[in-house]
């Protein structure tokens, strides 16, 4: 799996051959958001801005890292 590609390519359709595709996400991304996803359903712990958050988000693109060499059999 390559990190980068997209997760949900989408077809232009407002293209008239419908060749070009738009990638609003890459796998790497869609997969650290399902991560911060997990933090924030944590009900025992207090949320706040600073640093603690960018922390919670430094720690979902490294557990996104680890699934996707877990996916590729590293």
């Amino acid at each position: 799996m390559n990190p980068n590609d997209p997760a949900f390519p989408v077809r232009d359709t407002k293209l008239e051959d419908q060749t070009e595709f738009r990638y609003p996400l890459t796998k790497r991304e869609y997969l650290a958001g399902l991560a911060m996803q997990g933090f924030c359903n944590d009900t025992s712990f207090e949320y706040s801005t600073g640093p603690c958050n960018s922390a919670l988000a430094e720690r979902a693109v490294l557990i996104a890292d680890a699934l996707i060499e877990a996916l590729n059999g590293k």
